[in-house]
């Protein structure tokens, strides 16, 4: 089985794997969504999901991301009087040996 960890769940932000809540099934309704006000406002979220995420030490890197990270932010524009456009940008951590 593959599960989907929610770092933004307030149940993830353990260390312990075997305490951490994960689910089997892929509903992007489901996971959180966090509003950003600033950049320092998305710096310090994404430290918060980042350090509930899996690290383990390997032969050529001693904190090796040990799973993968997914952050999708959806960024709205305000483009002349009336045309609004949104935008989709994906930041992937995949993880490494």
């Amino acid at each position: 089985k593959i599960y989907l960890f929610d770092l933004y769940d307030k149940h993830n932000q353990i260390k312990d794997w075997s305490l951490k809540k994960g689910i089997t099934t892929l509903e992007m309704a489901k996971a959180n969504s966090v509003d950003i006000k600033s950049a320092q406002d998305a710096h310090d979220k994404i430290i918060f999901a980042h350090a509930a995420s899996h690290f383990a030490p390997t032969g050529k890197n001693p904190e090796s991301s040990r799973g993968h990270v997914t952050f999708v932010a959806k960024v709205y524009q305000e483009v002349g009087d009336s045309n609004d456009m949104v935008s989709y940008f994906l930041f992937l951590d995949c993880a490494g040996s």
